[in-house]
């Protein structure tokens, strides 16, 4: 499971730097995949921590795909940070992007 590979991906330490461990580690110990941890994740918690665990996942794995065709890695302090920076922009985004599209909608 890309989370429990904590020599190869840095997903623990990632998890701690994003501050999601709390939500994560309870259903890795709970569940047998990696499908299950998500799902339960996406049935249980509010969108901005699913969203969160989402950009945490993409994170690591573009270190994995960096480590395997690039032979670069990122410290998983550094990806957790990464992911919640990312995280952040997004939803800013998405949130401007939504006020927009109200306003329009009143003035219509």
């Amino acid at each position: 499971m890309l989370l429990q590979r904590r020599d190869t991906y840095y997903g623990e330490s990632a998890m701690t730097a994003a501050g999601l461990e709390h939500v994560v580690q309870p259903r890795l110990q709970h569940y047998s995949n990696t499908g299950d941890v998500i799902l339960q994740l996406c049935k249980n918690e509010d969108r901005t921590v699913a969203g969160q665990v989402a950009m945490l996942l993409w994170v690591l794995w573009n270190n994995r795909n960096n480590s395997l065709w690039n032979d670069s890695k990122e410290p998983g302090r550094s990806l957790g940070i990464k992911a919640m920076q990312l995280w952040q922009e997004w939803n800013s985004v998405q949130q401007q992007q939504q006020s927009t599209t109200q306003q329009q909608h009143i003035q219509s």
